[in-house]
């Protein structure tokens, strides 16, 4: 994530029950990571295309190379021995997927997950013009169907690399967020906003723009819904 005061995003996410992740030199701009365990979110003091999913990939070089002979078209690539390897290209919807050739920061090596007061991670939600065509686009990157619903509207979840996308037939759903589940959800909300958050109909927006979804647990195969 892009933010404009990363102290601020910092202690957004530590007030939440995130915890820092020791970063190093990577990048030159001040940035920091923090996860819940699970979930692991860097905030960057830097332009660029976001909110955008990140994958590591050793040996990258190799691996661009065979996903040009898949059809994708990069927006950004750094490739050489001088350099730190990374790229990005767009879905058919146009969110950034970043790849690095490693971690920019040390395995957490956290004890325990799921330690924020939002509750488990569920998902990366990310809203599709047509659902076909964007589980075709991560069929191609080897992303494994999980679940597909048709009411109250198109929607599948999504495993590639571990990560869990959700994808989103919905005309008012424009921009990737974060979704949440715990089976007391609505306990926790209440909870937010005695702590004085701002909730509009189980949504929070961090100070980055970020919105995260706050959802009941349902069965463990279905796909959450972004209302």
């Amino acid at each position: 994530m892009q933010t404009p005061d990363v102290l601020a995003s910092v202690e957004f996410y530590e007030s939440l029950g995130f915890r820092q992740c020791v970063v190093g030199e990577t990048w030159s701009h001040p940035y920091a990571v923090l996860s819940d365990g699970r979930l692991f979110l860097g905030l960057h003091d830097y332009a660029f295309d976001s909110p955008a999913l990140t994958f590591v990939r050793p040996e990258l070089s190799a691996h661009l190379a065979e996903l040009e002979r898949r059809g994708l078209r990069f927006q950004f690539r750094k490739t050489g021995e001088e350099v730190f390897n990374e790229a990005g290209f767009l879905d058919p919807d146009g969110h950034m997927i970043a790849l690095l050739e490693a971690r920019t920061f040390s395995p957490a090596g956290f004890p325990d997950r799921d330690f924020s007061a939002l509750g488990r991670f569920g998902e990366y939600s990310l809203p599709v013009r047509d659902l076909d065509v964007a589980l075709d686009f991560w069929r191609k990157l080897e992303g494994v169907p999980l679940a597909r619903d048709s009411e109250p509207r198109p929607r599948a979840s999504v495993n590639i690399g571990g990560a869990r996308l959700g994808l989103h037939q919905k005309p008012d759903f424009r921009q990737l967020s974060l979704t949440f589940l715990a089976d007391d959800m609505a306990a926790r909300i209440e909870y937010l906003r005695e702590k004085g958050y701002e909730l509009t109909a189980a949504t929070l927006r961090s100070p980055e723009g970020l919105t995260i979804l706050l959802r009941e647990s349902k069965s463990k195969g279905g796909v959450p819904e972004t209302d």
